[in-house]
């Protein structure tokens, strides 16, 4: 491929990653690990391509093409392995959550960097990754292979810690998570054999549009700690419930809050406040449909949405959810207790609420069960 079929491509796909990244930072959670580090692999990956078109500027000795060109393959063989090792972190925040051997890995990446530069600093003087003749041609050293063989390190600890959660990690966003390196890892084997081919960075853009669709883009609308719907998916979804409710078809809000949440988390920290958090949403989940909406709210407020037409039907609902938490406290082995104060109504398209207007008015609700519990403690 030629010089200018290679900046041509290399453009097309960095301006792929800006529409991503535009999309990302319009529609992504702005605290969410994933949606973090997800655009922080877009943003590398723009950074490399443009990087790759500065080092194709080989030969016309006398003008910028030498600067260029030694800017542009540096700066590569110094972040290349920030993108894998990224990916890795992603790869690892979706297989395990618990966080258990994070900083395992950060040590892991921290080697691989050191190792990294210090070959390249070594390079510049004995040309063992690359050299830059005095006609400005890049030629390939002894140990080119070596930015390779770390990149493909990095992958694989990935596909560990995929593997190792499979029975945890959702069907789609497993085999996503195990087609992301496929592309990258044919291009990097076509790279060593067949000189002057380089479609690494190209093939990543195709790698995370995939992630993209299948990930992130569902990613959006969920809770990163516990897993059910957020506070954006929750607005629209309620909106709509509204929109097709009649005087025959309508619908039911339960607005829940766990009490004494600010105890557990003075008590034993805010681990164990985060694990509170993430049993309370999945014993919810456990004891309701799976056609019911379930959405944090924030904080520890959670707030439910059934296909309830009657108080007779919510209240069997209410008594479900009851029931269902007693049981766990008196079973469970956590340092906790799970209580809570709910309000709860049917929606009255004779009010001509707002989803807003509604919600508030359930949410008050709680408040006022809230403090009825309190009275009764004290």
């Amino acid at each position: 491929m030629g010089f200018s079929g290679i900046i041509i491509l290399n453009l097309y796909s960095a301006s792929l990653l800006v529409v991503m990244i535009i999309y990302t930072l319009s529609y992504g959670e702005k605290n969410n690990p994933q949606q973090k580090l997800f655009l922080y692999m877009l943003q590398i990956n723009f950074l490399l391509l443009i990087f790759d078109i500065l080092g194709r500027f080989d030969g016309h000795v006398g003008t910028i093409y030498p600067f260029l060109n030694n800017v542009g393959n540096f700066a590569i063989f110094l972040i290349n392995p920030i993108l894998p090792s990224l990916w890795l972190m992603y790869a690892y925040n979706q297989a395990d959550k618990t966080n258990k051997n994070k900083k395992v890995l950060l040590y892991f990446i921290a080697v691989i960097f050191v190792i990294n530069i210090i070959i390249l600093i070594a390079s510049q003087f004995n040309g063992c990754l690359y050299t830059i003749d005095e006609n400005n041609i890049y030629h390939r050293g002894p140990l080119f292979w070596v930015d390779s063989v770390i990149m493909l390190a990095i992958v694989i600890v990935s596909y560990a810690a995929i593997i190792q959660q499979r029975k945890i990690i959702e069907k789609q966003y497993y085999h996503s998570l195990l087609f992301f390196a496929v592309p990258p890892f044919v291009c990097v084997i076509l790279q060593i054999y067949l000189y002057g081919v380089s479609l690494v960075y190209n093939s990543i853009v195709f790698s995370l549009f995939i992630i993209l669709l299948n990930i992130q883009n569902r990613s959006i609308h969920i809770d990163y700690l516990t897993g059910v719907n957020n506070r954006k998916k929750l607005d629209f979804y309620l909106r709509e419930k509204i929109s097709l409710s009649t005087d025959e078809n309508t619908f039911s809000l339960i607005v829940v809050d766990i009490n004494n949440f600010k105890k557990i988390n003075d008590l034993y920290g805010h681990a164990a406040g985060d694990d509170a958090l993430e049993v309370f949403a999945r014993l919810l989940k456990n004891c309701l449909r799976t056609t019911d909406f379930i959405a944090r709210y924030g904080g520890d407020e959670f707030v439910i949405i059934l296909d309830v037409s009657n108080k007779k039907d919510l209240l069997s609902a209410i008594e479900r959810i009851n029931l269902y938490f007693e049981n766990f406290n008196k079973n469970t082995f956590k340092s906790y207790k799970l209580e809570m104060s709910m309000g709860y109504d049917v929606y009255d398209i004779k009010s001509a609420m707002t989803a807003n207007e509604f919600l508030k008015h359930v949410d008050l609700l709680m408040y006022k069960n809230k403090q009825e519990s309190k009275q009764k403690e004290n």
